[in-house]
Order: structure tokens, then sequence, then C-alpha cells
């Protein structure tokens, strides 16, 4: 369930910090001068600020499990568990010496899922998400892939952004999954985004290994793929007049040039048309993206419950 965060540690003086770098193992310092120390650790990075007396832990947290619990390796392709959530938490607080709601997050928080779909190439289901509707109309766009990772389908908003990719190969590892996933992904990357899906002022490590957290993650997980515009994908029956006005309904570049050369209301009265064939197809059965939705919904509940 997540990923990539941010933990903040204050009143840390630089002789616990070091107390602490000498006490656990696999640490490696990266830079060091008068205002920040980063060490590596694991996988995760230690950022130190003399001057503040602040500590910064960051990145998969997900696979920081899996490194001390698991198999060892820096793997984020497995399920991740609430359980699994709050033994980990417990490890963090025990190792930095502090207590969880003395631990702050901070910045950047990925969540989201791993879906397992028989029969489809999981891009080829992404790359049918093409734009998502929130105040305005936002684009998708195609991602190359950095440093050995997949290309990614994202949208990127003011305070958060949506990435959607297939997860087979792992990165440095040599592993391969037996079956096709697909992984999606809720990226808030300013603070005041993450408080508005949670609903807590002040987020501590406390905080996100509650249930009542998470529920509300699961809630916005779902809200945002409800939000975006995908062509339908079904086996049979759409006819390609409906198709062809799915895509038009779909595309922000087709609905920015309409706006230029139609009145309002010919604008509003196209658009309707479009929407109604567009929500008969995605709100089908027979549509992948539906069955997609139930299968984020089941997995999410299977991890909040274990």
């Amino acid at each position: 369930m997540l990923d990539n965060i941010t933990m903040t540690l204050p009143n840390i003086s630089k002789n616990t910090f070091d107390r602490i770098l000498n006490k656990i193992q696999s640490v490696e310092i990266v830079k060091k001068n008068e205002n920040v120390i980063k060490a590596k650790w694991l996988n995760m990075m230690l950022v130190y600020y003399p001057n503040s007396h602040s500590l910064e832990i960051k990145n998969s947290i997900h696979k920081l499990f899996n490194v001390i619990f698991g198999t060892g390796k820096p793997d984020n392709s497995t399920d991740f568990t609430l359980s699994q959530l709050n033994r980990v938490a417990d490890f963090i607080a025990e190792t930095f010496e502090a207590e969880q709601n003395d631990i702050f997050i901070q910045g950047r928080f990925e969540f989201g899922v791993n879906i397992e779909i028989d029969g489809f190439n999981p891009y080829n289901i992404i790359q049918r998400y093409l734009s998502y509707k929130s105040v305005r109309t936002n684009p998708f766009e195609t991602i190359a892939g950095r440093r050995g990772k997949p290309k990614q389908r994202c949208c990127y908003l003011s305070d958060y952004r949506l990435k959607v990719y297939r997860k087979n190969f792992l990165n440095g590892l040599d592993t391969r999954s037996e079956k096709d996933v697909m992984r999606y992904e809720v990226v808030t990357t300013e603070l005041r985004m993450l408080r508005k899906i949670s609903g807590f002022r002040k987020i501590t490590l406390r905080d996100i290994v509650g249930k009542q957290f998470w529920e509300r993650l699961i809630n916005y997980t779902l809200i945002t793929h409800d939000k975006i515009q995908k062509i339908p994908l079904v086996e049979s029956g759409i006819s390609k007049p409906d198709l062809e006005m799915i895509t038009l309904y779909c595309s922000p570049i087709h609905y920015f040039d309409l706006k230029r050369i139609l009145t309002e209301g010919a604008l509003k009265q196209d658009r309707q048309k479009q929407k109604e064939i567009y929500e008969k197809w995605n709100k089908a059965e027979s549509n992948i993206h539906v069955q997609i939705r139930e299968i984020i919904k089941q997995k999410m509940e299977y991890l909040i419950s274990n």
C-alpha cells in the first residue's frame, strides 16, 4: 500500500545521530559538511541537518520491510499489508530511539496497489488512460523509464500526481514476476494534499499505521481511478462510431480545440452526446477498467485486514 515516504525526526542532537549511526548496520556516508550529512542505510537515505538538529529518513518503506523481514532484497513488487507496516514502523522507532508520535511525515508520499491481470498486457490497459477530470481536464503522459525502471503513464496535478505502469521486472534484483502486474499509485508532492486526503493535521508514523488512515487512502485511490477518462476495453459489442465518440470525449486536446470554434451552447450539446456514449461503455461490466476497479477495491481491503 505505502511505498516512498519522507519521515522527519526533530530535536536530534549530533551526539545522538552519531550514536545511531554507530549502532545500525549497512551505513555509508555519501556527503558530509557543516550543513548536512547524508548517509545510505540499507535502501533508505538518511539526511541530517546539524544546525536545526533535524533528521530525515526517506525512500521506500515497503522495500525496507522486505530487506529486514522478507527476502533481504529491496523489493516492492509484493503486497504490503497494514500489519507489515506496523512491524516495520516499530523497527524504525526502535532503531532511531524515538516514539512513533515523534516521527513526522513530510513531503513526498506514495500509496497504491499491485494489480494482477490475466490475459492482458498491463501497458495495453494503461495506454488507454487519456486524461484526468478534476477542476479541469489534465492529460496523461507517457514517461520514459529512468535507471532501468519501466515507462509510466503519469498525470501531473498541482499537489499530487497519478502514475501507472507495468511492474514485472525488478530493477537490479534479476527477478521477474510470474504474472502480469500493473501498479497504480497516487503520489502526493505537497504535505497539504496528504492532509486533505487523510483528514489529519500533523501526520506522524503512529497515524499512518492506523486503520482509519488507510481507509481514507483506499477511498481516495478509488476516487482518482473513477476520475480518469479511459478508453473502454471490451472484447466485443462496441461500434466504430461509439469508439470514435469516446476517444474524442477523453481527449483534452479535442476539448480545447472545440472551445475555440464552438459557442458555449453548441459545445455543451456536443459534449453531452459524447458523454452519454462514454458513460454507457465506461460502466459496462464487460469493460476491463470496471473489473480492475473491483480488483483495486478487493486488494486494498485485503491489505488493510492482514
